[in-house]
């Protein structure tokens, strides 16, 4: 058994389904030279409105006419939609063509109420916003034209005897062949079926024998499976370019509800969400955001566009929003013996966020020492690609360096420092570690002590090249 889930008026659907849109619709592409009603909705249909005619015409016929923009990318994310729906029920799914999906029914169970698997469909698509009829047939041909003739499900269970009386429209045949056909007298598929067909092949030439082929189901084709999906995309175009977050923010609180749902059916999660904003002028706004806990959480995700959106400035105004979720598999990580993980990772990855939105991207990091003797010399490092291998090799008392460190007058006795200022005497002193680098661009030489003052404290002081003093930094002494 197939069946064929299908989504009349594809396009329509794809962009009225995150609009409150009630009554009649239509649809018109914006990028065409000529704006005319590509599809509309029943509705519309019954308010005398014809495809094909211009808006100004269809809303004189139906005032309350809504019209929509055609979008592509509203389109490639239905239609990945639909892919997985259809994946729920069976393994093997054909994307026939835009708005419909031929599904292959034969690993399911041998007493399956195929009335009832059919209604499901159109449940679950339903779930989602869409609009679904489901035919099913024998032949994966019969249940494509079941579902044109659904509503909204349609079993056959006979194709040739359901296809006799279908009329030759259907086939979506060739103007030209349907002139033919019509000047013959031929208007339904039986009365096509009746002519003889060694000269409708000599006559009518390779189109009328793939028609023969869709109806005639002596031959069965093999469906051309797609994969499952491993990204999650949703998408929405503005009318208008938007001025204030608060459209952004309430599309992305349902995008990341309906993607949260997607994954879980799945059971898969995300590992990072990408954002792209077309701006008007053609330019698009990308950003990509890493989960450190990879999870199907919409609240955690939501938070991390929020958190985002709150600092974000452009020089143009947004038209549209993507948002796509890329899956992975629900991963473990065994700690070792004196090792802890964080409380909530992805609490901790939007206080970062939050962090760079007040410093900036380069101030927030692990401090890494940096390919240099020079003391104190560092860099900033993500926290998911900083290392913290060698710490736990470090000998010695720990030194605490002071950012600012300010001038110190230091007396000698011998070469040697033997008092310091606002401190006191020296009772005992280390050193000089001597070091230089960087010849080649703006060298730099340093001189160090390790003191030990009467009290019992110890510093390290350093005298740079001009011959000034400074207090570098406090050992921490048990």
């Amino acid at each position: 058994m197939f069946a064929a889930l299908w989504l009349p008026n594809f396009r329509l659907q794809s962009a009225l389904r995150w609009r409150e849109v009630r009554g009649a619709a239509a649809l018109v592409d914006g990028e065409a030279a000529k704006g005319v009603l590509l599809e509309a909705n029943a509705a519309a249909l019954a308010a005398g409105v014809e495809i094909g005619s211009t808006p100004a015409q269809a809303l004189a016929r139906c005032p309350e006419l809504q019209i929509a923009m055609r979008s592509p990318a509203q389109e490639t994310a239905c239609g990945q939609l639909l892919a997985e729906l259809a994946q729920e029920f069976s393994p093997v799914v054909e994307a026939t063509r835009d708005g419909l999906c031929t599904l292959d029914l034969s690993g399911a169970a041998r007493r399956a109420c195929w009335q009832k698997m059919g209604e499901e469909m159109v449940a679950r698509c339903v779930q989602e916003g869409l609009e679904a009829r489901v035919g099913l047939a024998p032949h994966p041909d019969h249940a494509w034209l079941a579902a044109c003739r659904a509503q909204p499900v349609n079993v056959v269970y006979d194709g040739a005897s359901f296809c006799a009386s279908l009329p030759m429209s259907v086939l979506e045949p060739s103007a030209e062949l349907r002139t033919v056909l019509t000047d013959w007298g031929i208007h339904t598929v039986g009365e096509f079926m009746k002519l003889p067909a060694a000269g409708v092949i000599e006559r009518l030439g390779p189109e009328a024998t793939e028609l023969r082929r869709r109806v005639s189901a002596r031959t069965r084709r093999v469906l051309a499976p797609v994969r499952p999906a491993e990204r999650f995309v949703e998408a929405f175009d503005f009318d208008y370019a938007i001025e204030t977050t608060e459209p952004l923010l309430f599309l992305l609180r349902r995008f990341v509800d309906a993607l949260g749902a997607r994954l879980r059916n799945t059971h898969r999660v995300a590992d990072s969400l990408s954002l792209t904003l077309p701006l008007d002028g053609g330019a698009d706004h990308a950003r990509t955001f890493s989960i450190p806990a990879p999870t199907a959480d919409a609240e955690v995700w939501f938070r991390i566009l929020s958190t985002y959106l709150e600092s974000l400035s452009l020089k143009r105004q947004p038209v549209g929003v993507r948002l796509e979720a890329r899956a992975a598999n629900p991963a473990g990580r065994q700690l070792n013996l004196f090792e802890s993980a964080l409380r909530d990772p992805n609490r901790f990855g939007e206080t970062l966020a939050q962090l760079k939105a007040l410093v900036g991207e380069d101030g927030v990091g692990v401090p890494q020492p940096a390919d240099t003797h020079r003391p104190g010399a560092f860099a900033l490092q993500p926290f998911e690609e900083a290392s913290g291998e060698g710490a736990s090799n470090l000998k010695g008392l720990p030194l605490r360096r002071h950012r600012a460190s300010g001038r110190l007058a230091v007396k000698l006795a011998h070469e040697r420092p033997a008092w310091v200022e606002k401190l006191g005497p020296v009772a005992r002193a280390e050193g000089p570690y001597r070091l230089s680098g960087e010849w080649w661009e703006q060298s730099w030489w340093t001189e160090e002590w390790d003191v030990e003052l009467a009290g019992g404290e110890v510093l390290r002081l350093a005298r740079k090249a001009s011959g000034e003093w400074s207090r570098e930094g406090d050992y921490e002494v048990c």
